[in-house]
Parts: C-alpha cells; sequence; structure tokens
C-alpha cells in the first residue's frame, strides 16, 4: 500500500522515543527490542510531528495503541454512528485546521447555521464541516468564504460592539525596544535592539448609536444610555477582547489610558462619542485566544 506517514511512539534501546516519517509503498513494519505505547500509519501528506498520542481520522490506516491486545482497526466505534458535527476553518494559504465548534448531531435538524467572529475582513478562508464519533473524525466536506464588512468590532466571548457610525481608526504604532548611540567619531550612530518585544498600539474613535436607534431613525434617550452604560463597563473591565477592522486589522488588545465619553450636545447629550487608546497584548492563535478567555470550550 502507498503511504505517506508512519509514527512510532515509545522507547527502544536505541532510545528512540518517537519517530515520525515519510514513506513509500509499505508492505510491513517490524519493531523489536523495545516498549512501544502505540504505532500509528496514514495516508496524509499533511501529518505534522508532534508528542501527542495520536487518534484515528479519516486518513489514518492502522493505529494499534497495545491496550492488552494487537488490535490497530477502529472497530470499536460500533459502525462509525455520527455523534457530532465538527467545524473547522484555516486561512487558504495554511495548513493547520482550527475548530470553530462541535455539534451534537441531531438527524432531524436539516441546517445549521453558525457565526464566526474570529476571522479577518479581506481573507480567504477554508471552511471544513466533520462528522465524527467520540474517537473517530470522518471525511470533510470544503467550502470557500471570502470575508469583508465596514467599520470595526470590538468584542470578547459574550459580547459584540460594532463601531461604525463616524469611526475612525488612529494612526497605529509598530513599538520594539531599540536604542540609538552617538559614539564620538562615528559619522553614523549604533542602532541596538534591547529585547523581543514586538507590538502594536492606536486609537478608535467613533459614534455610539445602538442598532435600535438606527433602525428606527429617531434617537431613544433610554436605549443610547443602556447602550452606552454597557460599552462604557466592557472597556473598563480589565480584560483582553479582539480589535478588528475592514482594514484587515486583527489584534488581541487591552483597553489601556483613560476611554472618553463626548456628549453631542446639539443632540441633548443622547448621543455621545467614544474614544480609546489600545495595545496589542498576544497572539491570536487558537491557544492564545482560549487562554485569555476570547474563546470558551
Amino acid at each position: 500500500m502507498l503511504l505517506t506517514s508512519l509514527s512510532i511512539f515509545g522507547f527502544s534501546n536505541e532510545g528512540v522515543y518517537k519517530t515520525n516519517n515519510s514513506v513509500g509503498e509499505l508492505s510491513s513494519v517490524m519493531m523489536t527490542n523495545g516498549i512501544y505505547d502505540e504505532i500509528y500509519i496514514q495516508s496524509s501528506p499533511t501529518y505534522t510531528f508532534t508528542t501527542d498520542l495520536d487518534n484515528w481520522t479519516s486518513s489514518t490506516v492502522l493505529l494499534a495503541k497495545f491496550h492488552n491486545n494487537l488490535s490497530g482497526g477502529n472497530v470499536s466505534v460500533n459502525g462509525l454512528t455520527v455523534e457530532y458535527l465538527i467545524v473547522k476553518r484555516r486561512k487558504i494559504n495554511t495548513l493547520i485546521w482550527e475548530t470553530v465548534v462541535s455539534i451534537p448531531f441531531d438527524e432531524t435538524i436539516r441546517n445549521y447555521e453558525i457565526f464566526d467572529r474570529l476571522v479577518e475582513a479581506n481573507e480567504e478562508y477554508e471552511y471544513a464541516v466533520v462528522p465524527a464519533t467520540l474517537s473517530v473524525e470522518g471525511e470533510y466536506a470544503v467550502g470557500n468564504i471570502e470575508t469583508n464588512f465596514i467599520g470595526s468590532f470590538l468584542f470578547d466571548n459574550t459580547h459584540n460592539y460594532r463601531l461604525f457610525y463616524n469611526f475612525e481608526l488612529g494612526d497605529v504604532d509598530c513599538n520594539f525596544s531599540n536604542s540609538t548611540i552617538e559614539v564620538l567619531g562615528n559619522t553614523y550612530p549604533i542602532v541596538m535592539y534591547s529585547s523581543n518585544v514586538n507590538y502594536k498600539s492606536g486609537s478608535v474613535k467613533a459614534a455610539l448609536i445602538s442598532d435600535t436607534s438606527a433602525s428606527q431613525y429617531n434617537i431613544d434617550p433610554i436605549v443610547e444610555k443602556v447602550y452606552r452604560k454597557g460599552l462604557k463597563d466592557f472597556l473598563t473591565n480589565k480584560k483582553p477582547k479582539i480589535l478588528k477592522s475592514m482594514d484587515g486589522l486583527y489584534s488581541l488588545i487591552s483597553i489601556v489610558g483613560t476611554p472618553k465619553l463626548k456628549p453631542y450636545n446639539q443632540l441633548n447629550g443622547f448621543i455621545y462619542d467614544i474614544d480609546f487608546n489600545w495595545v496589542e497584548v498576544g497572539a491570536t492563535d487558537y491557544s492564545t485566544l482560549l487562554a485569555a478567555g476570547i474563546i470558551v470550550e
């Protein structure tokens, strides 16, 4: 059979902890003089090396975990009854799939509607729907989506504010630690970089108008007051947030300085501007967003 990946996890007299080798035509595997936790063979060329034990997927050919037997198949899943639908996402030019949501499968439901806020503007993503049991993933059904939107969004796992009206994104500073030293006798200075610090910061300004007032073309003072207080509390809760805008800015941020609420006195103060500064505090990969509380499993 034609295979592309062979992985062995354990140790032997030669000190092998885990191997992950590309192979071609393979008819047999022999392991001697060792203690092995598992042997894993798959046909996918996209296997990424890790030190984790493996699970059976749609590209798995053999997975022997040696649980007091020599079984290397998936006979334990009793006919592969679908228990979950897993929605995954990746940028079109990357190889790593990230799970968006796992939904308990109900055969009576014909359509599922998923909202994914963790995407950047002006990008093309691949989304995959994967039928799965507790231990086995089925074939990926893949489709492409191009993303774009107007304005800016500020959100976490429970709040989502669209900053649209009179929206202004201030200068984005690229901050990294450096020093310029002028040496006696040298025409040009020496520039030194003293650390790995490298982050963005900037400011945002927008008019606060609730969806209720906007849809009715009429200012509702009570709704605006509640909306304004909610955003003020959100900005000052000292928790990380995602800021994304239509130009492609997408950052994990914290609010710094003093957010300002400026009333429109010509409108009796029913409508306010919001003005705040932000600083980037981390990457936007899955593990970082999970640790920051943006993603909740």
